[in-house]
This record gives structure tokens, C-alpha cells and sequence, in this order.
């Protein structure tokens, strides 16, 4: 899809799956594998990189990352960074500030399925097709 890069969230206050170090370590590992095997397939020539576990506050203090949630704004191709949230969404006071909230359309979706379609959003505006 021309991703550039993974950022595996930390857990928020509604996520349901909690990870230790030792687990999260293991996890960006096989993110690192899946998007090398994937890369391979697709014969992409960047990999992209997978950083470590993150705070969503670290996130959000760059300024430049978007929430997707429904009913946000459409995806435009000022977006460069988008946060995929948990089951239910974000509490309240985690999602500090004016942060831009985008839509990945009308449906509620997977945080796997959301993953995808953010990527495929931002890869069109990327090529000036929305």
C-alpha cells in the first residue's frame, strides 16, 4: 500500500490486549518479519520501518498525526500520520488538544481492517486520486 512506517500503539485506557516488554518486544519482531515477507511479495523497494511500542502521548505531541474515528473529516493528503485506535475508541482525555480527527469512511472497522484502509486512503491522496 506504500506504508512508510508502523508505530505499534501502547495500550490505551480501553484497549483490551495488554502487553508486558518481553511480549511487545516479541510483536515488533513479527511486524518486522510481516513487513519484510510482505514487502518481498509485493517486490516494494522501501521497507517500512517498525518502531518500537508508543506512548499515544508521545503521538500526539508531534502535531502532525490524525485520529481516525467516525465522523471526522475526509482524509486529505496534509495527513501524513494516522493513529488506529481500540476497541471503542479513545477515552476522552487521552485525545489532548486540537487533534485532527479523520474518517476511514461510515463503517466501524477491525483495528487490522482500519490499519488497511487508512494506508489505502493515504496512498490515493499521496497520488492525487481524492
Amino acid at each position: 500500500l506504500g506504508i512508510d512506517e508502523i508505530i505499534p500503539l501502547a495500550p490505551t485506557i480501553r484497549s483490551v490486549v495488554r502487553w508486558d516488554t518481553a511480549k511487545a518486544s516479541k510483536q515488533t519482531e513479527r511486524l518486522q518479519r510481516v513487513a519484510h515477507e510482505a514487502s518481498m511479495q509485493s517486490r516494494r523497494v522501501w521497507l517500512p520501518r517498525v518502531q518500537e511500542v508508543t506512548q499515544l502521548s508521545e503521538l500526539l505531541q508531534g502535531g502532525t498525526v490524525a485520529v481516525a474515528e467516525p465522523g471526522g473529516i475526509e482524509i486529505t493528503s496534509i495527513h501524513r500520520s494516522i493513529i488506529i485506535g481500540p476497541e471503542g475508541g479513545f477515552a476522552p482525555e487521552e485525545l489532548i488538544g486540537s487533534v485532527s480527527r479523520v474518517s476511514l469512511g461510515e463503517s466501524v472497522l477491525r483495528a487490522e481492517t482500519a490499519a488497511i484502509v487508512a494506508g489505502a486512503l493515504m496512498t490515493r491522496c499521496r497520488r492525487g486520486e481524492m
